[in-house]
């Protein structure tokens, strides 16, 4: 390559890494997100906070560093200035143990309280199923960092860094798409009546208690009918008696 494309490949790199930092940030942070809002046990939400301080630290080191890799910043992609001031490559190893690392507490987190709740056999499969999907994001990262430590050795980084990049985007996918799985239950129910709740249980709540004739075992949505008041239906079945 010429040092014309060297410099635009570079550029391109620092683009990415960038914007890798800011979004595996946030789906990490959009998970924990999820947990709090799906979850109400305090050992839960305390391992939650928690999390949150770790990915808010890691969060902003990466991002940060990898803004200021180099001291100009042009220095990353222009090589004919001094890389003295620059963070040496090891650096993006020990970042990536704590990013694995944080990506198993993380999805290691519902699985106790899967166990505990009070749901059948079959949602408690779904869920299990669900969130140990989330351990494909573990194991893509490591499999990226084998090939980061490839990148940094190669001779040619150009050519071996693109398998790099590559996992990059498929563990990001990974991590948005398979936390949105849980949201699926209910279309998969509607899809598949029985796969995952038997046939007599849209007439009992989760817990298994008898419904209410009013009464609806998933939780209302926007979509749902708002709830009269007493007095109302009280007044309208006088009306339709009257009538």
């Amino acid at each position: 390559m010429s040092p014309e494309q060297q410099m635009v490949y570079y550029k391109m790199v620092y683009a990415v890494l960038i914007l890798f930092s800011v979004t595996v940030t946030m789906t990490k942070v959009s998970i924990l997100l999820l947990f709090l809002d799906v979850f109400s046990s305090t050992k839960v939400r305390r391992f939650a906070y928690v999390a949150f301080a770790g990915v808010g630290i890691h969060g902003t080191w990466i991002i940060f560093s990898n803004i200021f890799f180099c001291v100009p910043v042009r220095a990353f992609w222009d090589f004919t200035l001094s890389r003295d001031r620059c963070f040496d490559q090891f650096k993006w190893f020990i970042e990536m143990w704590a990013h694995i690392a944080l990506d198993f507490a993380i999805f290691v987190l519902p699985l106790p309280v899967v166990r505990s709740m009070t749901l059948q056999r079959r949602q408690k499969m779904w869920l299990y199923f669900v969130f140990s999907l989330g351990f494909m994001v573990c194991v893509v990262a490591c499999v990226r960092l084998y090939y980061m430590y490839h990148g940094v050795i190669s001779a040619d980084p150009t050519y071996d860094s693109m398998v790099l990049i590559v996992l990059c985007f498929i563990e990001l996918n990974l991590s948005i798409a398979i936390p949105c799985l849980i949201t699926l239950k209910p279309l998969v129910d509607r899809a598949l009546p029985g796969l995952l709740v038997r046939r007599d249980a849209s007439k009992r709540d989760i817990d298994g208690s008898p419904l209410r004739p009013d009464q609806s075992r998933y939780p209302p949505t926007i979509s749902s009918p708002r709830p009269r008041p007493p007095e109302q239906e009280d007044f309208e079945m006088e009306v339709r008696v009257g009538s």
